[in-house]
């Protein structure tokens, strides 16, 4: 299949190579945006946020092309790998063009290898990133003040994963559970490989003579 994949995107012509791959790139940029802002509470379906504005007064992906080349973006959107549509942006009174690249041409340009692309390191109970770096923070001595560190992320493993639990008296805090400590320790490496810029502290014990993935 991978050399199906390559095939088609040889049959390309190097223009259209240049402009799917510029739009792949803007694409994956518009998805790290929107992830940003699900998690400060802006939430936007795929089917919104996906649509890139091409025009000069705000599209970097117009910059990184310089012309709206119908030559090109026609084609590739008879072959199924974008989509185009025109569209109002801000509060501009005219209608620009927006782009959409469609998840066959994503996984086109992935599979060609024209882009570097390293999938997720993904493992059976993964925490998201802040989760596991409340976790982390939470695991050396075992417990937190409240407020030390952003309450969503403690509430989360506490009522999602019961890996920490709020204690009222004699005074509050937060303190990980038998079950966080032991996922914690089972799945170190396995967060080292996933987010390689968290510096989580080898885990107690035994457990504390495993190696830190390169």
């Amino acid at each position: 299949m991978a050399n199906d994949w390559q095939r088609l995107w040889d049959e390309l012509s190097k223009c259209q190579q240049q402009y799917l791959a510029a739009i792949y790139q803007a694409d994956q940029a518009q998805e790290k945006f929107a992830k940003r802002s699900a998690l400060r509470g802006n939430r936007r379906p795929a089917g919104e946020w996906r649509w890139l504005p091409y025009a000069e007064f705000t599209s970097a992906l117009y910059s990184s092309l310089k012309e709206n080349n119908h030559q090109v973006f026609d084609p590739l959107e008879n072959l199924g790998y974008i989509e185009t549509k025109y569209d109002y942006y801000g509060r501009r009174p005219d209608q620009i063009l927006h782009i959409k690249l469609t998840p066959k041409g994503r996984r086109l340009v992935r599979q060609s290898g024209a882009i570097e692309y390293t999938p997720a390191y993904r493992f059976k109970g993964k925490l998201s990133r802040f989760q596991w770096e409340a976790l982390v923070k939470i695991y050396p001595k075992g417990s937190l003040e409240p407020f030390s560190i952003p309450g969503a992320s403690l509430d989360k493993l506490a009522s999602w994963h019961g890996y920490v639990e709020y204690i009222r008296d004699p005074k509050s805090h937060w303190k990980i559970t038998a079950a966080g400590k032991l996922h914690y320790e089972q799945h170190w490496q396995d967060y080292c490989r996933a987010y390689p810029d968290i510096q989580a502290p080898e885990p107690k014990g035994n457990s504390g003579e495993k190696e830190r993935p390169a």
